[in-house]
């Protein structure tokens, strides 16, 4: 359930219920209340561009199956919250693949998900996350943006192997 609040502004009933709920634990006792960091468990490693947004570190490339569904599975649960991600194809793009070697080590299989600057992990990580309604809060806390609806290239609908002139095909 979608509500718009003050100045236009898009919120779902579950962003609601955190900012009730946040206020609430800074009125107890009169005294405002020190809210943790969601993201403070999590290493600090950030992507280029990424220290104010949500990369995923992905592979298009359907070679080895169980990788590319685990890739599938990560997107779609960002999807899912609607989040606006900026997904990076390390199979479609060497670049990417460097990066993230230089941020996660050799070694280091796709998926990989950072959020603000925080290194979270691959496709078992977030899939906990999500299922224990961490990831939830961790989203809403960190204030990634958020978009209506499937996030996917309008010029290819997602097929991404394929020349596209709107994505580059990635």
């Amino acid at each position: 359930m979608i509500e718009s609040g003050a100045g236009g502004a898009v919120r779902s009933v579950k962003e609601n219920i955190f900012i009730v709920r946040d206020k609430l634990e800074r009125e107890k006792g009169g005294k405002p209340v020190k809210k943790l960091d969601p993201l403070s468990g999590f290493e600090e490693k950030s992507p280029p561009s990424g220290a104010n947004s949500v990369v995923l570190y992905t592979t298009s490339l359907r070679g080895v199956r169980k990788t590319f569904e685990d890739c599938t599975r990560v997107k779609t649960i960002f999807e899912l919250h609607h989040v606006i991600f900026y997904e990076r194809d390390v199979s479609l793009h060497g670049e990417f693949l460097n990066e993230l070697r230089d941020l996660t080590g050799e070694g280091m299989s796709v998926p990989r998900v950072f959020i603000k600057g925080r290194y979270i992990g691959g496709v078992d990580e977030v899939v906990e996350l999500n299922e224990s309604a961490r990831l939830g809060r961790i989203l809403v806390w960190a204030r990634v943006e958020r978009v209506e609806g499937r996030q996917a290239c309008e010029g290819c609908g997602d097929a991404r192997v394929v020349p596209c002139l709107e994505c580059g095909g990635s």
